[in-house]
Order: C-alpha cells, then structure tokens, then sequence
C-alpha cells in the first residue's frame, strides 16, 4: 500500500469482552474483560422478539471488570439478540466481537 502526502492509516484498537447469554435469568451480561490499547468499548445490544418488535440498548464500558447486563428477565424464548462490542481509542474505531442468538 502506497499513502500520498497527507494520508493517514487508522490504527486498529483491540481490547477484550466476555459475552454471556443466561437463559436461566433471559438476560446478556458482557464483561470488559481486557483494555488492550482502547480507551473505552460500547456494547449495543438489539433484540427482536417474537411479534417482530424491535428494541435496542447500549452501554459505555471503560474500566476492566465492568459488567453490563442487558433485558434481565426481558428476554424470551424465540428472541433473535445480536451484541455487538466496538473498542474505541480517540477517533479510531474497531468492532472487536459480533453474535448473534436465539434465546
């Protein structure tokens, strides 16, 4: 790869989070897990229930061993829920950890 005057590559941030989904409590808990080089990392979780409605949360997550819990007990079976986690440092963005599961 060639860059002109000016060009810029953008770094690659990279951190860890566990993704957990309870079907005993019908809840996701994510856990940041590593910092790696990112500042923060954003967790959105979108759930389409069984009738179609679509609803969607997300939370900011910057300190190591943070845990967030999605739906408590909103969940129910036959719910299509897709998490996603994006690791972010400055201006730089990196989708570190995408899936997707019926409940």
């Amino acid at each position: 790869m060639t860059l002109g005057l000016g060009d810029s590559v953008q770094e690659n941030v990279n951190a860890g989070a566990n993704i957990n989904f309870d079907d005993a409590n019908n809840q996701v808990d994510v856990t940041y897990t590593t910092a790696g080089n990112a500042d923060e990392i954003v967790v959105t979780v979108e759930e389409v229930d069984v009738s179609g409605t679509f609803t969607s949360s997300s939370a900011t997550m910057d300190e190591v061993g943070q845990v967030e819990t999605f739906g408590a007990g909103s969940l129910q079976d036959g719910d299509e829920v897709r998490v996603t986690v994006v690791a972010y440092k400055g201006d730089s963005k990196t989708v570190i950890q995408q899936t997707t599961e019926s409940v």
